[in-house]
């Protein structure tokens, strides 16, 4: 894609909270471009997307028709938060309704290009698999972990960026260093932790009935997220407020303990980061697989716990009260900062949560279950879930003793900046066309994008 006026044809997937966001953002990049908005709400959506995939409901679409393969479909809907939930023949028609709308769209539409956010449901999945299969190119955004800048990644690969700019290296080192330094969208949950807990606890007990009433009342019964939030608020209901699960004297457990301290940090979930950012489907049920890590390696390990702060009060009833009285690993007060854990600790097990660049840039052992991003040197050892303790053991007692460079951490640094593109994307609904600074951040964007759709 040498010249981006010759784009005819756009679309982009949107939801009602970032639809003027994204329609401006695409308008920037290409000007001559016819842009269309694609969308499971149909307020939003010009393409007729939710009409299409009721009519194909009716018409009980097949896979062939679909335009995927049954081992496709089935990773779609093992990842997906909704359709895992559903009886498999159930998932699979609407699976393959879904997909007969979106291959319709896009043969009639005929776009060089979809721009999107990264693929966090069945929907949106579709919409990379089949722009992907014609020949479309498809260009996913999150927000990144630093402040000011977002990544492009539909699954939570690495993409380049070709205007990186590693002169920011040393700045970067000393922010991400910091102790107090907090993402931007961690930044409400920590400037008032028990009203944050308070809101989670009230707004789910409000989204049970909320999307109950949502998907039969308003002629969309089957909208994805009106029924995944009905599924996952119930899935969370509690009529109690969540307790803080922290013992306020880990510091004096791991101290008294003589085995390695290895800590999780919990991740959100339901998520992309977990659902597809891990390449093995296996470990994407998360609290399955947290349970088996913790029986198969805390005779090892001291196994030390602490919930996200963003997150608390949004897990299943009665998980905090399981690890609470669980005597098998340690559990941090909630708002404990991450980095004063990350000093008690001799290594760190995640997903793909940022703790663990954060955990490497400090000298540490980081051990995944997936291939982050991020990863890059010897800190890093990828297991499965077969992996004996004494493997883990070594790789940690190694770290110990390989302490961490200056020259490290710039390879380290440098291997993140060149995935960075300079603007603040923001997919929470706070982006305002009339906020000067939000346009601003905006421009950032189209110049960051515009070298990569040029390539």
């Amino acid at each position: 894609m040498k010249n981006l006026d010759v784009i005819a044809s756009v679309i982009c997937y949107v939801r009602p909270w970032n639809a003027d966001q994204f329609a401006t953002l695409a308008k920037n990049i290409f000007p001559e471009a016819s842009i269309y908005c694609c969308s499971e709400h149909a307020r939003v959506d010009s393409l007729g997307l939710k009409q299409a995939y009721y009519s194909n409901l009716k018409d009980n679409i097949r896979e062939v028709e679909a335009d995927i393969t049954a081992d496709e479909a089935q990773d779609m809907i093992v990842r997906c938060r909704l359709l895992r939930k559903l009886p498999f023949f159930v998932a699979q028609k609407h699976l393959f309704a879904m997909a007969a709308a979106i291959k319709g769209i896009l043969e009639r539409k005929k776009p060089q290009v979809v721009l999107s956010l990264t693929v966090d449901s069945y929907v949106i999945d579709l919409l990379r698999h089949l722009s992907v299969r014609q020949g479309v190119r498809f260009v996913a955004l999150v927000p990144s972990f630093v402040n000011g800048y977002f990544r492009v990644t539909s699954r939570g690969e690495s993409t380049l960026n070709p205007g990186y700019d590693l002169s920011i290296i040393d700045d970067l080192r000393h922010k991400l260093l910091d102790p107090l330094y907090t993402p931007s969208f961690n930044v409400s949950a920590l400037s008032n932790p028990n009203r944050g807990v308070f809101k989670r606890w009230v707004a789910n007990l409000a989204r049970v009935p909320y999307f109950f009433a949502k998907r039969y009342f308003s002629g969309d019964r089957f909208n994805f997220h009106y029924w995944a939030s009905q599924l996952v608020s119930w899935e969370q209901f509690s009529i109690f407020l969540p307790r803080e699960p922290g013992n306020p004297n880990w510091e004096q457990v791991l101290a008294s303990d003589s085995r390695p301290a290895l800590y999780i940090p919990l991740q959100m979930f339901p998520e992309c980061t977990v659902d597809y950012w891990s390449e093995d489907a296996g470990v994407i049920d998360y609290y399955a697989a947290l349970e088996r890590f913790i029986e198969k390696h805390h005779v090892s390990f001291n196994i030390v716990v602490k919930e996200h702060p963003s997150v608390m009060g949004a897990r299943p009833s009665g998980f905090y009260r399981k690890i609470k009285k669980d005597a098998r690993i340690t559990v941090v007060p909630t708002y404990t900062p991450s980095n004063l854990v990350l000093d008690k600790v001799q290594g760190v097990f995640i997903w793909t949560g940022t703790v663990g660049f954060e955990s490497a840039l400090r000298g540490k052992a980081v051990i995944t279950l997936c291939n982050p991003y991020y990863a890059y040197g010897k800190r890093f050892l990828k297991i499965t879930e077969q992996t004996p303790s004494e493997v883990l053991l070594d790789h940690v007692k190694a770290m110990q003793i390989l302490k961490v460079t200056n020259c490290e951490q710039e390879e380290l640094l440098a291997n993140l900046v060149e995935q960075l593109f300079p603007g603040s994307f923001k997919n929470n609904g706070a982006w305002d066309s009339k906020n000067v600074r939000d346009l601003e951040d905006l421009q950032d964007m189209v110049r960051a994008l515009t070298p990569l759709l040029m390539l």
